[in-house]
């Protein structure tokens, strides 16, 4: 993923600051040098005449680098402002990833209740309290992938994420969909260990989702420089 040219890393940040520092102290000395020129030497005829220019000329010079040094102490604020802008929405999107990853669990397990219900597995809960269960953990999920598209959607406006496709929607839903799939054959077959077999292999996949999105944010944070270690580097 590379960042679009609104983001702008730490070390510019740095280097903007340095260069604010620098000019300010030019700003300063050219201020003092008018005061000293103005109390400690008086001229007569073309002398004050030329003494006057002098000064003149580095008063508006002084002007100028007022001038640049508010520009760069605005830059230097902008580029703070975005990045701050652009970790907040990280974490918030890092948040519904974890909102979601719970709801594709409850939605698997719900499922996996009402198939094992359907194969005669063994349960005691009631069908129709599974399948209701199983409809709301549906709405759930439903509700949860869609704050998630639109928290993504926000985020690609300032970033794209070519290399980190772990966290993007389509990846996430075709993982869910072939979870949920899944939980419909585990009790088909009669041989118990083969029905252990494919639950592993289900809760594999599902800790895989969690493992692979914390993979995926923690790569997003350090390519737009925003982790601690990239402050300090």
């Amino acid at each position: 993923m590379d960042v679009k040219e609104t983001v702008i890393s730490t070390s510019e940040v740095k280097k903007n600051l340095n260069e604010w520092k620098f000019y300010s102290l030019i700003c300063t000395l050219l201020f003092l040098s008018g005061l000293v020129a103005g109390r400690f030497f008086s001229f007569n005829g073309d002398q004050l005449e030329k003494a006057l220019k002098v000064i003149s000329i580095i008063s508006s010079l002084a002007t100028i680098f007022g001038v640049l040094v508010a520009y760069l102490a605005f830059s230097s604020w902008k580029i703070q402002y975005k990045n701050a802008k652009l970790d907040l929405l990280i974490d918030n999107l890092e948040d519904a990833f974890n909102n979601l990853g719970q709801s594709i669990g409850q939605y698997y397990y719900s499922t996996l209740g009402v198939a094992k219900h359907h194969e005669n597995a063994g349960t005691s809960v009631s069908y129709e309290v599974l399948r209701n269960k199983q409809d709301n953990s549906r709405l759930n999920w439903f509700e949860t992938q869609s704050i998630y598209e639109a928290k993504f959607s926000k985020l690609t406006r300032h970033l794209n994420f070519t290399g980190i496709e772990v966290i993007e929607p389509p990846y996430i839903e075709s993982q869910a969909v072939k979870l949920f799939q899944e939980a419909h054959s585990v009790y088909k077959s009669d041989d118990v260990h083969e029905s252990d077999r494919r639950l592993t292999q289900n809760g594999n996949l599902l800790a895989d989702l969690f493992k692979n999105g914390a993979s995926g944010f923690e790569k997003l944070r350090e390519k737009v420089l925003l982790t601690k270690r990239s402050t300090a580097d």
